[in-house]
């Protein structure tokens, strides 16, 4: 088998992956993957680059120990000029995609989401707006940043 078949294959299965990842999560629905040549793929990433530098500080912060329920009230809360919107681009790291899906529910989908050593990056594309929420050391972090 040639490389160039090989590498169809790699890319075919390596979507497939991600679709499935996003499919677990009953509160999001997939619309599509951003192309490998989007704009957005690159501004994407620069704003995630942007809230993991160094010297970034969080645009809100509270301490850990919340229960679930009361770390995403705060986080709602936060970020409670989203309602309305429905379409956010998010990463699915782990297969190198970047999906467009609708969120009917941001409270629903971040319960999903939210776990131990928790690291969220999602963006809307209508705002120019990346939002990465980090469980620190010793709080929770949540970052703004342009796209």
């Amino acid at each position: 088998m040639d490389e160039k078949r090989k590498c169809e294959i790699l890319a075919r299965h390596n979507l497939n992956c991600a679709k499935k990842y996003i499919e677990k999560y009953p509160s999001i629905k997939l619309l599509n993957f951003e192309p490998p040549d989007s704009i957005w793929i690159e501004k994407f990433y620069r704003a995630c680059e942007t809230v993991n530098s160094f010297n970034s500080v969080p645009h809100s912060a509270k301490p850990c120990g919340l229960n679930r329920k009361e770390a995403v009230a705060w986080v709602l809360d936060q970020l409670s000029f989203l309602y309305g919107y429905s379409q956010y681009l998010i990463s699915v790291r782990q297969h190198g995609y970047l999906a467009c899906v609708e969120i009917k529910d941001l409270e629903s989908t971040l319960y999903e989401f939210w776990e131990p050593g928790l690291s969220l990056f999602f963006a809307n594309k209508e705002i120019g707006k990346l939002f990465h929420i980090f469980e620190a050391e010793y709080e929770y972090q949540l970052y703004i940043a342009d796209l």
